[in-house]
């Protein structure tokens, strides 16, 4: 869970909580419990709080996260109450068919792949460029250039083509993701619609 965090947990604010309690709250972390550096606090603990607080205070941010988080608890309960032995589903995963660009980091030049799905940790790609399990790459979208996702690909097979040259599918898995740029992005693409469909 730990790469998922709960918000409202680091807050200590219930989920129903307005913003107003959310405001107050998270300046008492900073200013009375002297979690801000300022005042002898931890830095990356102050950062998690300021994270928190930008996406709980805005209204849309706050419902997006809200429909990730949910999805994501549930899921996670689900799984482990009715199938504890086949627990390898994470998150939810979004059908998500977008044209985005493949980098690997050393490259100059990016090259065309399709989206198949995502999730908070991963997404599956379709490609022409040959890719190797470990593989870092860099995944740039259509719709919105300016974000960039760096991943380790975690799986990938070949499927072989009738006519012409084989496509790549690969798993790749995020790394050093922030929760906050994910949100945002999710708003500016539309995602967060379909998480809560």
């Amino acid at each position: 869970m730990a790469r998922y965090p709960n918000y409202y947990a680091i807050l200590q604010v219930a989920m129903t909580a307005s913003a107003q309690d959310i405001k107050r709250t998270w300046k008492h972390l900073l200013q009375k419990q002297n979690k801000h550096p300022d005042l002898g606090g931890n830095e990356d603990e102050a950062a998690l709080i300021n994270e928190a607080y930008t996406v709980l205070k805005d209204p849309m941010r706050r419902a997006a996260y809200d429909r990730l988080y949910m999805a994501y608890v549930v899921e996670e309960k689900t799984e482990s109450t009715e199938k504890p032995e086949q627990n390898r589903r994470r998150v939810k995963r979004v059908h998500y068919v977008n044209e985005v660009y493949v980098q690997k980091p050393s490259a100059d030049a990016s090259s065309p792949a399709q989206a198949q799905d995502i999730s908070l940790y991963g997404m599956r790609l379709r490609m022409t460029q040959k890719v190797k399990s470990k593989d870092t790459l860099e995944v740039s979208f259509a719709q919105d250039p300016g974000f960039v996702i760096q991943g380790t690909v975690q799986w990938q097979r070949v499927i072989p083509q009738r006519f012409g040259d084989p496509i790549y599918e690969a798993g790749l898995e995020f790394k050093g993701m922030h929760m906050q740029r994910f949100v945002a992005f999710l708003e500016r693409s539309g995602l967060a619609n379909l998480v809560s469909a």
